[in-house]
């Protein structure tokens, strides 16, 4: 589920490529290195078939947990959460704001006004 791949000495400097945490898991026997005069070329080697959307492991940020033991509502505020931290500043100053305002009771009733 990881690679660490150390380079000692190369025109006097080490190098390393780490990934932690692979997409999916690897067959570690069946991967290889070939050293060329300009370059490296690593292949891993998939331990299941399938195509591979990114090299990384992502973790799906807008799938709520499914915790029965925790209140349903805390996969929503886990979600905001995360929205707010990893927004820009427009995006934090309105779920700031909208955050205010539910909680003081400002929220806007969408059916105000009609008959």
């Amino acid at each position: 589920m990881s690679v660490d791949i150390k380079f000692h000495d190369v025109k006097g400097k080490n190098y390393r490529c780490a990934i932690p945490k692979l997409n999916k898991e690897i067959v570690p026997e069946k991967c290889k290195i070939v050293v060329k005069p300009t370059k490296i070329v690593i292949t891993l080697w998939k331990a299941s078939t399938g195509n591979w959307l990114d090299l990384h492991y992502k973790e799906d940020k807008f799938k709520p947990s499914m915790d029965k033991e925790k209140d349903p509502m805390s996969g929503i505020m886990d979600l905001m959460k995360g929205m707010y931290e990893e927004g820009d500043e427009d995006m934090k100053r309105t779920i700031a704001k909208a955050w205010s305002d539910a909680r003081s009771g400002k929220t806007a009733d969408p059916m105000k006004g009609l008959p």
